[in-house]
């Protein structure tokens, strides 16, 4: 798992300023266990540096997103983007629908699968993610005694 400090090494090494606003945004981010939207953010960012407006929570998240530090996943009708920190390898998610938590999956069972597909449509793949919505054993076990 990515760790704070870690975050704001990748943004130094890549010549970018680590500023108080940019410091507070990733702190949250690096502590998050569960997917996160843009409005999430916003909204905890708040209680921890006021100042910190939508623009640089929005313009964080893009930064982070381009350095391969956070990925973007998807919400229930893909209404909105939410986001997880990255773990730096290829892999997938589960995504619980019903309390947000996302399980990495490591590695890659699809790669044939793409390849194929993509050989049929004389398609040049630049990369691909796959996502599986479904609950996790909590929100199950949790349902099962209402």
């Amino acid at each position: 798992m990515l760790t704070t400090r870690r975050m704001v090494q990748a943004l130094s090494q890549q010549g970018y300023r680590v500023t108080g606003p940019r410091r507070a945004l990733v702190r949250l981010i690096a502590d998050r266990k569960v997917r996160f939207t843009a409005a999430d953010l916003e909204e905890d960012v708040a209680s921890v540096a006021p100042a910190v407006g939508r623009a640089t929570v929005f313009r964080t998240l893009e930064l982070l997103l381009s350095l391969g530090l956070v990925e973007r996943v998807h919400t229930e009708g893909g209404r909105r983007d939410a986001y997880v920190v990255a773990e730096g390898l290829h892999h997938h998610h589960l995504v619980c629908s019903q309390c947000g938590v996302v399980t990495e999956v490591m590695g890659c069972m699809v790669d044939d699968l793409v390849s194929s597909l993509a050989q049929a449509a004389d398609f040049q793949v630049e990369g691909h993610w796959m996502e599986i919505v479904g609950l996790c054993s909590r929100c199950r076990e949790a349902a099962s005694l209402e």
